[in-house]
């Protein structure tokens, strides 16, 4: 046998023995989202939390005015869109926006959104900060 293929056998051994053995998760924001997990607004008291699960689904929990929509989320390495789903008052509406991650700061700006002041609170300018 080759010596060069010889160390591409090798090379795939080594990986497949690899992923045999589980894996390091990769960070989110790496493969196109955000991390998953609860981001508190850095405007406003008491803070408007923003909460990413898994399976594309969020819940907005804006305190001062008791008003908890959720709905369901998707992400491209440049968007993030939001739709509630119905019972909150933009029922499938979907506002998609641009976004950045950085440190443990998620910001997002408006792309489009008929909903009535969902662009001023998500694409707030202080931006939402992944709480621990």
């Amino acid at each position: 046998m080759r010596p060069s293929r010889l160390l591409a056998l090798v090379i795939m051994a080594a990986v497949g023995l690899g992923a045999c053995r589980g894996s390091t998760a990769t960070p989110a924001a790496s493969v196109g989202s955000p991390p998953l997990g609860t981001y508190a607004a850095q405007e406003g008291s008491p803070p408007d939390k923003l909460t990413l699960l898994d399976g594309g689904r969020y819940r907005l929990d804006i305190p001062l005015v008791d008003l908890h929509p959720i709905g369901t989320w998707t992400a491209t390495p440049a968007q993030l869109s939001f739709t509630e789903i119905p019972g909150g008052p933009c029922t499938n509406v979907t506002g998609t926006y641009t976004w950045s991650y950085e440190g443990t700061a998620l910001h997002l700006t408006v792309v489009s959104d008929a909903c009535t002041g969902r662009p001023d609170l998500f694409g707030r300018s202080g931006g939402w900060v992944k709480q621990p």
